[in-house]
């Protein structure tokens, strides 16, 4: 797998696709579940979620972090980006 450079810094916009194990198709079964999980991620991370697109088995979504998350955005991107 390749190394790329990531630049992780407040205000910036991020895209992030997120794929179920093995590609299970739970999303949208669980929609009110997601729905519960990105609020409580927004609390807790402190960013905006700028889009939304959810499928059965995956999503996308573009988020902003606002100043001064930088060590939310640390935790919050680090895994995803691995």
């Amino acid at each position: 797998m390749a190394k790329y450079r990531r630049v992780f810094k407040d205000g910036y916009s991020y895209f992030l696709t997120v794929v179920t194990e093995n590609r299970e198709p739970i999303l949208i079964d669980n929609i009110d579940l997601l729905r519960k999980s990105f609020a409580l991620s927004i609390k807790k991370y402190h960013h905006k979620l700028d889009a939304v697109v959810i499928m059965p088995e995956h999503f996308h979504m573009i988020i902003i972090f606002y100043p001064k998350s930088q060590d939310n955005l640390q935790y919050f991107l680090i895994p995803f980006a691995l």
